[in-house]
C-alpha cells in the first residue's frame, strides 16, 4: 500500500525527524488561507502516491497567499502517472544548504532490511546510481540487532566533514525505527535536507506499508492510498477477490496466481488475449457467483476459461462454486473447463452430470478450443509475435535450449559450508523415514492434510496446539510447544498450518528447538516476521522452505505440506527434479511431467512471498544432490532475469534445467494480485530499488541455466 506524502510525513514525527510546517488543501481557497496561516513563502505539492511530481508540473513555488491559491488551482485536477490530483501540500519554503538521501527498505537479496544513503539528494536514486556510483551506499542490516549509530556513522565515513556529525546517523537509526515500527515495504527521505541555520529536515517522504501487515496496522492503513482500479476491479476489491482487468475478449477463472498467470500467457501464445486475471482458489470459491458476474458485466468476454489444478485447493470445491454460480445466472457464453489435481475425479464428475460436459484433458486443448470460439465471435488476434507461434506444452518453457553441463569448481562444498543463502542448509528435501511435527494439528486444514500425508506414508510423529496440548489427535500426541515436543519424541521437519500473524512465533519456536528443516505453508505473512525467523534459521542452522509454500514431495516416499502427492497422475517416481514458486503451477508442471512417461524424483515448493527462506539456487542444489535427478523443471511466476543467473552460478550440476516463466501477460505497469510473492510489472520495484537498477522492460518469460 502507497501512501501520499502528507501521510507519510507524521510517521516520521513521531520518529522524532523534522518536516516543515505545512497544511492539507483541496481547492484553491483553501491553499490561500494556508499560505496565510503560515506566513512564509511556500511550496505548493502534488498530493498523489507516485515519484516525479516536480517533472509533471506537480510542484509549484509561492511566494504569498495569492500565489499559493493559483497554483494549487493549476495543480489541482491534474493527471500524475495515472492519479487525479484531489488534493495539495502547502509547506512554509526551505533554505537548502545541502540535499542527501536516505532510505530503509526490504532487501530480498540480504533477507533483511537494507539502508540506503547518498549526499546526491533532491533527485532520482537511480540515476544516481549510474551517474556516481560511489555516491550511494547500502548497509543491509541485521534485523535480531537492529541498526545502532556506530553502523549509520559507519555508512556516512568518507563522504565529507559535513557528514561527520551525530546528526546524520541520528536521523538514519530514527528512519529504521519508524520503518520497523510500522511494517513498511520502504520508507525513504529525499530530500533529506540541511538548512541554512544546519538543521535537518525531511522536504519529501515516501511510505509503502507491506500489505500482508495490513491488518495489525489498521489505523495506519487507513491514510493509504488505493491504486487506481476500473469500475470492475472496484467491485472486486469490495468482494476481496483478486480481479485485474485486461484488454482481451477470452475471461479467465482459474485458482492460484502462478495458474492464473500460466493461462493468461498460453492464451497469449496461441493468438488470444485474455480479459481478465480472476481466481478463486481458498476460500475465494464461496465467492463463484459474483465473481462470474464480473466477467459477465465485461462487454468484451466472448468466452470463458475454466482452469483448476488443486494442490491445497480442492478442484472439485471450486467447480461446484462455478456451476451453482453458472446455473444461478444461466450465461449465454462459450466455456472451456480444464481440472486436475486434488479432487479431479468428482470434479469431473459435476460437469458430465450438471452440464453434460467432460473437461479438456489438457490445458492447452481447453485453451485453444477458446481462442477459436473468440475467433469464431469476432475477437481480436493478440499482437504480440507469441500469437503467430504453435501453442507449446503448459510445462515446457518457451524457445528453452538444451544446457549445457555446468562445472563444479568446489562451488558445492564452499556452499554447504557456508550453508546456502536462505535460512541455513540449503537441503529442503524431504526423505522416506524422517520425523515429522505439524504445528497447528489440531486446526481442520492441520487435520485434514495430517491424516493425507499419514495415508502417503510420511512419519508424523506428533502435533502442536497449545490450547489442546496432553491430548492424542491424528492418532499422534499433541504438545503445548516445538520445544516441549523436541524434548519428548523429537523429529526432523515441522510444517506450520499457523495463521500469518502466529507464524513468526510458532517458526522461531521450532528453529530454537534444534528443528532443522521448517516448512512454512502460510501465505499473507508480514514480510518483516519472516526476515525474523529467516534471521533466527540462519543463526541455527535451519532451512525455511516458504513462505506460502505449497510443500516438499518426494513421489513414492512422503510428502510434507498440501501437495497433492496421493494423485497418480500428478506425481509418479521419476528423475525430474521440480523447483517451483507457485502450487498450482507446480501441480500443472507435475501433472505434464507424468503424461509424458517421466514423473519426478522431488518436488520443492520454495514459496511464494517477496522473501524466501530457500531461494532457487539452493533448492536446486538440494534437488541435483538427489541421486535419480537427470534434469530440472523449474515453475515460477514472475521474477527478475537475474533468478535465472543466480541460479546458474550456485547450483553445480550436470542435470539440464527448463525454466517456465509465467506473467508475460501481465499487465505493464500494474501490481498483479497476490497470493504468493506479490508480482508486478512497473517502473521502478522495490527490488530494484534495492540493487538499484531497473528491471527488464518485460521480465523473462523463460531463462537458461
Amino acid at each position: 500500500m502507497n501512501f501520499e506524502e502528507h501521510a507519510a510525513k507524521p510517521l516520521l514525527r513521531a520518529a522524532g525527524i523534522a518536516t516543515p510546517r505545512g497544511c492539507l488543501a483541496r481547492s484553491g481557497a483553501e491553499a490561500r488561507a494556508a499560505a496565510a496561516e503560515l506566513g512564509v513563502p511556500v511550496v505548493v505539492k502534488a498530493q498523489v502516491p507516485a515519484g516525479k511530481r516536480g517533472k509533471a508540473g506537480g510542484i509549484r513555488t509561492a511566494d504569498g497567499a495569492a500565489a499559493a491559491g493559483e497554483a494549487a488551482e493549476a495543480i489541482l485536477g491534474m493527471d500524475i502517472a495515472g492519479h487525479r490530483v484531489e488534493s495539495v501540500l502547502v509547506e512554509e519554503r526551505a533554505a537548502i544548504a545541502a540535499e542527501y538521501y536516505a532510505a530503509v527498505l526490504n532487501d530480498p537479496v540480504s533477507k533483511g532490511p537494507l539502508v540506503m544513503f547518498s549526499p546526491e539528494g533532491g533527485m532520482d536514486i537511480e540515476e544516481v546510481a549510474v551517474s556516481k556510483p560511489g555516491r550511494v551506499r547500502r548497509a543491509p542490516v541485521d534485523i535480531s540487532r537492529g541498526l545502532d549509530a556506530d553502523s549509520a556513522r559507519a555508512l556516512l565515513d568518507g563522504f565529507g566533514p559535513e557528514l561527520d556529525d551525530a546528526a546524520v546517523a541520528e536521523v538514519l537509526v530514527a528512519l529504521y525505527q519508524a520503518y520497523r515500527g510500522n511494517d513498511a515495504e520502504l520508507l525513504e527521505i529525499n530530500p533529506l535536507a540541511r538548512l541554512d541555520d544546519g538543521r535537518l529536515v525531511a522536504l519529501d517522504c515516501k511510505l509503502v506499508l507491506d500489505d500482508s501487515a495490513i491488518k495489525r496496522r489498521e489505523a495506519l492503513a487507513g491514510a493509504g492510498s488505493p491504486e487506481p482500479a476500473t469500475e470492475l476491479e472496484t467491485r472486486a476489491q469490495a468482494l476481496d477477490l483478486k480481479y485485474i482487468e485486461l484488454d482481451g475478449d477470452i475471461g479467465v477463472i482459474a485458482n492460484g496466481a502462478g495458474l492464473t498467470m500460466t493461462t493468461m500467457d498460453v492464451i497469449t501464445d496461441q493468438g488470444g488475449k485474455p480479459a481478465n486475471f480472476l481466481e478463486i482458489g481458498g476460500e475465494s470459491y464461496t465467492k463463484a457467483r459474483p465473481a462470474l458476474e464480473l466477467l459477465l458485466d465485461n462487454p468484451r468476454v466472448k468466452c470463458l476459461v475454466v482452469n483448476f489444478c488443486g494442490a491445497f485447493a480442492r478442484t472439485d470445491v471450486m467447480t461446484g462454486g462455478v456451476l451453482d454460480a453458472w446455473e444461478a445466472l444461466s450465461p449465454d457464453l462459450p466455456v472451456f473447463f480444464s481440472v486436475h489435481g486434488t479432487g479431479a475425479t468428482e470434479a469431473r464428475a459435476m460437469l458430465l452430470e450438471r452440464l453434460g460436459m467432460t473437461p479438456y484433458p489438457t490445458m492447452d486443448e481447453a485453451i485453444a478450443a477458446a481462442v477459436a470460439a473468440a475467433r469464431a465471435a469476432g475477437g481480436a488476434a493478440c499482437s504480440s509475435p507469441a500469437g503467430a507461434r504453435r501453442a507449446r506444452g503448459a510445462g515446457d518453457a518457451p524457445r528453452a535450449s538444451r544446457n549445457a553441463p555446468v562445472p563444479d569448481h568446489g562451488r558445492s562444498e564452499r556452499r554447504r559450508r557456508r550453508g546456502g543463502a536462505g535460512g541455513g542448509r540449503c537441503d529442503v528435501i524431504v526423505r522416506g523415514g524422517e520425523r515429522v511435527l505439524v504445528q497447528g494439528i489440531t486446526g481442520r486444514q492441520g487435520t485434514f492434510w495430517t491424516e493425507r500425508m499419514q495415508a502417503y506414508g510420511t512419519r508424523v510423529v506428533g502435533g502442536v496446539s497449545p490450547k489442546r496440548a496432553g491430548i492424542e489427535h491424528c492418532g499422534v500426541p499433541v504438545f503445548a510447544s516445538a520445544r516441549e515436543a523436541m524434548g519428548g519424541i523429537g523429529f526432523d521437519v515441522s510444517v506450520l498450518f499457523i495463521p500469518p500473524l502466529g507464524v513468526k512465533a510458532a517458526a522461531i519456536d521450532a528453529i530454537e528447538a534444534g528443528c532443522p528443516r521448517l516448512v512454512v505453508l502460510t501465505e499473507h505473512v508480514p514480510v518483516q516476521d519472516v526476515m525474523e525467523v529467516l534471521a533466527a534459521a540462519r543463526a541455527n542452522g535451519a532451512a525455511v522452505a516458504g513462505p506460502n509454500t505449497a510443500g516438499l514431495v518426494t513421489p513414492g516416499e512422503c510428502f510434507v505440506g498440501f501437495m497433492p502427492a496421493f494423485e497418480a497422475d500428478i506425481f509418479r517416481p521419476g528423475r525430474v527434479g521440480v523447483v517451483s514458486r507457485s502450487g498450482s503451477l507446480g501441480t500443472l508442471v507435475c501433472l505434464n511431467l507424468v503424461q509424458a512417461g517421466l514423473g519426478e524424483s522431488a518436488f520443492v515448493g520454495i514459496g511464494g512471498g517477496p522473501i524466501l527462506g530457500t531461494p532457487p539456487p539452493d533448492a536446486g542444489a538440494a534437488r541435483a544432490a538427489r541421486p535419480r535427478t537427470d534434469a530440472g523443471a523449474a515453475g515460477t511466476r514472475p521474477s527478475p532475469p537475474p533468478l535465472a543467473t543466480r541460479w546458474r552460478r550456485s547450483t553445480p550440476t550436470s542435470a539440464r534445467t527448463r525454466w517456465w516463466w509465467s506473467g508475460r501477460s501481465a499487465a505493464r505497469w500494474r501490481r498483479m494480485p497476490r497470493s504468493t510473492s506479490g508480482a508486478w510489472r512497473s517502473r521502478s520495484s522495490r527490488s530494484s530499488r534495492a540493487g538499484l537498477r531497473r528491471p527488464a522492460r518485460r521480465w523473462g518469460t523463460q531463462a537458461r541455466s
